[in-house]
C-alpha cells in the first residue's frame, strides 16, 4: 500500500512533467523537477479526462499509464543517468568496495 501511495504521488507530480519536458533539450535537470508539478497536474487532468471520456478509467489503465511513462522517461535520460552513476562509482569506489565486502563477510557468518 504503501509502494502505491509513493507511485501515486510521483505520478501526480513527476512523472507527465518529466515526459512532456524530456523534449527540451534546452533545460538543465533542475529546472526540469522545479517545472514538472506544473505541467504534470495539467497532463494528469488531460489524461484522466480522456480516460474517463472512453470510459476505460480503472486501475490497470493507470498502471499501464505509469509504466508507460517511466519507459519514456528513462529513454530520454539514460545518457544522464548513466553518467552520473559512473561519476558516482568512480568517486565512491573505495567506499562500495568496503561495503560490499563486508556484505560478504556477513553473508558468510553463521548466527
Amino acid at each position: 500500500m504503501l509502494f502505491l501511495g509513493i507511485l501515486s504521488l510521483l505520478q501526480c507530480w513527476f512523472l507527465p512533467g518529466l515526459v512532456v519536458l524530456g523534449f527540451s533539450k534546452s533545460l538543465e535537470i533542475k529546472d526540469k523537477i522545479i517545472l514538472s508539478p506544473l505541467i504534470s497536474l495539467i497532463i494528469n487532468y488531460i489524461i484522466v479526462s480522456f480516460l474517463v471520456i472512453i470510459e476505460q478509467f480503472n486501475f490497470n489503465n493507470l498502471i499501464l499509464v505509469i509504466i508507460i511513462e517511466v519507459l519514456i522517461i528513462l529513454f530520454f535520460y539514460k545518457k544522464k543517468i548513466t553518467f552520473d552513476l559512473i561519476k558516482i562509482l568512480n568517486t565512491q569506489k573505495k567506499l562500495i568496495i568496503r561495503l560490499i565486502y563486508t556484505s560478504l563477510k556477513f553473508l558468510f557468518m553463521d548466527f
